[in-house]
């Protein structure tokens, strides 16, 4: 019997119970209907309510027959339905399961994506920090590089100088024909006194191979142009530019020669004018030919400027010959200069021959 059956027969029971009490309270309730008419009348009464009661009964059971199959049958759809939930539960719950699984596999591959994501950029974030320190390190450099160049452009210029003549000097070691090449470019630089060192040998060594050539020439050139006073103070490049057969002094400007007549008599002076005889002759035939006799014996006039030592030069240039213009001019020089002095005989003597000298050789 189901569970809804068992309510529906309590309240069955209870329902004759009442009703048999009802009968029972009539009964006594009327004591004076003894006859047996009125009892029959009472039992068919009785028997017509009874039957009333079992067709009630009856229909009740009927009624409680469908019940329990209407009850069945929901039970049956209802257990149905519970499987079929709990199927759709089972398959969902595997769905969910399986989603789960998968977004737990996401979501571990997109923490490892996220991690590694991270790494980089840190890493290229440390990259950028020491770029950019770098960046402003160089920056740094340029700035002090610039102010460095603004503040020293001429020692800057001088350095770069300085590199190219080494370049060029390295390459005439091993090249020196390309002399032609370069000398305009050495020429106009400004070679120090260090690069006298590296010049020199190579002068020597080509005069010594071939006496004469464009190399010896135009580097003896470039020594006189930048150190005329070193070349003048060794003996080895004063003899190779005074008996060179070609006259290196007629490739040089009237600038230069005038500075070489200075620092070439200023030696002289220092090492003895007697002593220096042969060296002072070549050095005026040389000049000679390429410069204005008026403006060397000035020049010389100006640089021997003590008496006595002039008048040795005069005996120095008198006993040359054939007397040139330079020496001439420099023999008025003398005279006019010291011969209204007090003058020893032999240097009365000397004015009067120099002057004799002049007077003769100059144009009438």
């Amino acid at each position: 019997m189901s569970p809804i059956q068992i309510p529906l027969l309590r309240k069955l029971k209870f329902f004759l119970t009442a009703l048999l009490f009802a009968v029972i309270m009539i009964v006594s309730a009327k004591p004076h209907m003894t006859s047996i008419d009125s009892m029959k009348f009472k039992i068919e009464q009785q028997e017509q309510q009874f039957n009333s009661l079992n067709r009630d009964i009856k229909e009740v059971r009927l009624l409680l027959d469908k019940q329990d199959k209407v009850l069945d049958t929901q039970l049956n759809i209802i257990s149905n339905s519970n499987d079929s939930i709990s199927n759709q539960i089972s398959s969902t719950s595997n769905l969910i399961s399986i989603a789960g699984l998968i977004f737990g596999l996401f979501g571990l591959f997109i923490g490892v994506y996220i991690t590694v994501i991270q790494n980089r950029s840190s890493a290229i974030l440390t990259q950028s920090k020491e770029i950019l320190e770098k960046v402003i390190a160089i920056q740094k450099d340029v700035d002090t590089t610039k102010k460095q160049i603004d503040n020293d452009l001429k020692g800057i210029y001088l350095k770069i100088q300085e590199q190219e003549i080494e370049y060029i000097l390295n390459r005439l070691e091993k090249i020196p024909e390309d002399i032609n090449h370069v000398f305009n470019r050495l020429a106009s630089l400004e070679m120090h006194e260090k690069y006298f060192d590296r010049i020199k040998p190579m002068i020597i060594n080509q005069f010594n191979k071939t006496k004469h050539s464009d190399f010896v020439m135009n580097l003896s050139i470039l020594a006189i142009q930048h150190h005329s006073a070193l070349v003048v103070k060794d003996e080895q490049l004063t003899n190779i530019i005074l008996n060179c057969p070609v006259n290196l002094l007629a490739s040089c400007y009237a600038s230069e020669l005038n500075a070489l007549t200075v620092v070439f008599f200023r030696h002289i002076e220092n090492v003895g004018i007697i002593s220096s005889a042969e060296k002072i002759k070549s050095f005026l035939e040389k000049i000679e030919e390429v410069n204005c006799a008026e403006e060397t014996s000035n020049t010389l006039f100006e640089i021997i400027d003590n008496k006595h030592k002039r008048f040795e030069l005069c005996r120095i240039i008198k006993s040359h010959e054939p007397l040139n213009m330079t020496q001439k001019s420099f023999f008025r020089l003398i005279y006019e200069k010291h011969s209204e002095e007090t003058n020893s005989d032999e240097e009365n003597q000397l004015l009067s021959e120099i002057n004799i000298i002049y007077k003769t050789l100059s144009p009438q």
